[in-house]
């Protein structure tokens, strides 16, 4: 703790800068010539130096750092120093958006929230919150990224509130602005100690009617939270609302029960990120294919190997490289030298494919239809400039999270999956390489 001690000096000074100081003075009697001790942090000595010397100069220091600004304007509102306040937050305002870190940005979201809804804090507020869009306003691009994942995460409620709120906040699909309030209610600390309250408010910010199908028939109703905040008549106006057309839709938000004036991110989604689509590659040894062949010829089963997540529009992607060993002949004799040879003719055929899953909150979900547009691409030996030549496109639905793709993949003889030779054309430095590009999905 540290102490600012204070002369009153003349009576006029102080009391016409703060209501605080008024009312102190105001209280005393007889000798006037006294002194006002400020108990204030350490970190803060210097910021009510700096305002005891505006009230009487009207200056503050032409540069003076972000987070010195921040305590000043704290002590402002503290002590009702209202032209300090004032002042603070125009220096504040002026600072150029690359000065202001996130501590700084985390820490005046944490501001009390009548403080923050003060209109005297609103060139501050409205600074943090450029800053906040800045790092955080394409939620494609953060849950995309594990460590912007991780700091949306930590935001306070405020903050959140801010970026679903905002006009300006971007999506590839409205579905990704639910995941991530779902993952900072599950998973942030501020979030699991979110009121119902304050989850149902932020609820209403997700643009229900602008979740794709799969998210509005199996998530919403999936998430016990979520369930729970929603009203029956809620998701109602949702389905037709997503359901309609355009000229339908207009008539429907102009009824009384529709989306009302002060719910206009009703009627419009979100503007689109610069995530417009999912591309990601994924290397496979030779070694692992041609064990994964031993293995399924051995055992008569399938042999999976899946690529790692890749997150977008709401949905975790990956590949999938499976192979099978086909079944014997129907029609094979059943003594031993048929039933030998029929299993000595059985191939082995290997399946690349897509597949994708929803993570919302703490838990995963898989859909029972994805509508989705993808292609699937294998690197090649001596196309130097196209090298995703070999490309497949693909498109259809993945039904409960069971992957969609194509058998015979790569067109080689089902006896020759463990040959090197017969897979020199996709083999680089001993890796078979495979590119996905996610193009819609719904």
């Amino acid at each position: 703790m540290s102490y600012v001690v204070v002369r009153s000096g003349k009576r006029g000074t102080m009391e016409g800068f703060s209501e605080y100081f008024k009312a102190l003075i105001c209280s005393w009697s007889g000798n006037l010539n006294r002194t006002i001790t400020l108990d204030v942090g350490v970190e803060e000595a210097h910021a009510a130096e700096l305002m005891i010397e505006f009230m009487y100069t009207g200056r503050l220091p032409s540069e003076s750092p972000p987070d010195e600004l921040l305590r000043m304007i704290r002590l402002a509102d503290q002590y009702q120093v209202s032209r300090f306040l004032a002042a603070a937050s125009s220096s504040f305002e002026a600072l150029p958006l690359s000065s202001l870190g996130l501590g700084l940005v985390l820490e005046l979201f944490g501001l009390p929230q009548l403080m923050l809804e003060a209109p005297e804090m609103a060139r501050v507020v409205g600074k943090a919150r450029a800053k906040l869009l800045e790092l955080y306003g394409d939620l494609e691009k953060v849950w995309a990224s594990e460590a912007l994942r991780e700091q949306f995460l930590a935001l306070p409620l405020p903050a959140v509130r801010c970026l679903l709120a905002s006009e300006a906040t971007c999506v590839a699909a409205e579905n990704t602005a639910l995941v991530a309030l779902a993952g900072w209610v599950e998973e942030g600390a501020a979030g699991q100690a979110a009121t119902p309250a304050q989850r149902k408010e932020l609820l209403s910010l997700i643009r229900l009617p602008f979740l794709t199908s799969s998210f509005i028939g199996d998530i919403l109703h999936s998430v016990p939270w979520i369930r729970d905040a929603l009203d029956s008549r809620t998701l109602l106006n949702a389905f037709q609302f997503a359901a309609a057309s355009e000229s339908t839709r207009q008539r429907l938000a102009s009824y009384e029960y529709g989306p009302s004036a002060a719910t206009p991110h009703f009627r419009c989604p979100r503007p689109l990120s610069s995530v417009t689509r999912a591309s990601f590659e994924w290397a496979i040894e030779l070694s692992t294919i041609k064990r994964m062949v031993a293995d399924a010829k051995l055992w008569g089963r399938v042999v999976e190997l899946s690529s790692p997540l890749h997150y977008f529009a709401g949905f975790w992607w990956q590949l999938l490289f499976n192979v099978e060993k086909t079944p014997a002949l129907p029609d094979a004799a059943p003594d031993g030298a048929a039933a030998a040879a029929a299993a000595a003719a059985a191939t082995v055929v290997e399946f690349v494919g897509v597949r994708c899953h929803v993570n919302c909150g703490a838990a995963d979900y898989w859909p029972r239809v994805v509508r989705f547009k993808a292609s699937i691409a294998a690197l090649q030996t001596g196309f130097w400039e196209m090298d995703y030549a070999y490309s497949k496109a693909i498109e259809g639905p993945i039904v409960d999270g069971v992957g969609l793709g194509y058998p015979g993949f790569f067109a080689l003889p089902g006896q020759a999956l463990d040959n090197e030779g017969a897979w020199s054309r996709f083999v680089r430095q001993g890796r078979v390489q495979l590119r996905c590009e996610v193009l819609d999905c719904e």
